[in-house]
């Protein structure tokens, strides 16, 4: 399979959820909004230079698809960590092929009272195969994956966190929430996800 036949190809996404008992809906339900509305969230800066760079622009049109200026309620803080493993090893000792990991460990906080309300962990995988005569080639695959790692954390990180910003609103139609509240408490860590990216 030629090079430009692997970059072109359609990511193949497996996703495994390990769910936590946090009282919340399914994640993985349709919370998508195809209006195009956008949702109250500042994404502060996420170091890892380009890789950070792109989760972060991708994070702000997916929570603002129309870019249109909104008053910030919620700043979603993103850490990410990545992680080369070969996957495939020849006779001759060769990595024909490699797995990256892309781990990202966020925290959504309320900016009018400065507390944690969310937070989580998910983590995305993709493979990519080494060009045994093109060290650019494996480069331009291992870039390639990159920036699909960011674009797919970036949209777990979304579908998550819009489930609980769809109960922090239906919250605030109903009376004070009292002290043992899940919303006048510690902040609700969202159930882990793993997303596994195949070329």
């Amino acid at each position: 399979m030629s090079l430009q036949h692997r970059l072109k190809h359609f990511a193949v996404v497996t996703i495994a959820l390990s769910t936590f008992g946090c009282g919340f809906e399914p994640i993985y339900k349709a919370t998508d909004r195809s209006d195009g509305a956008a949702f109250p969230v500042q994404i502060e800066n996420i170091e890892g230079s380009r890789l950070g760079q792109e989760m972060r622009i991708q994070l702000e049109n997916l929570m603002n698809p129309t870019s249109k200026p909104i008053t910030a309620r919620y700043s979603l803080n993103v850490k990410i960590k990545q992680d080369l493993q070969p996957l495939v090893i020849e006779r001759d000792r060769r990595i024909s092929r490699y797995n990256l990991s892309l781990t990202s460990k966020y925290a959504l906080k309320d900016i009018e009272t400065g507390k944690k309300v969310a937070e989580g962990t998910s983590k995305v995988v993709g493979s990519y195969d080494a060009v045994e005569a093109s060290d650019f080639s494996t480069y331009a695959a291992e870039k390639d994956t990159e920036m699909r790692l960011a674009r797919e954390g970036a949209k777990d990180i979304k579908v998550r966190l819009m489930s609980f910003l769809r109960q922090a609103e239906e919250q605030k139609s109903k009376p004070v929430a009292p002290q043992n509240s899940p919303l006048a408490e510690d902040p609700v860590e969202l159930p882990k996800t793993n997303l596994e990216i195949q070329q």
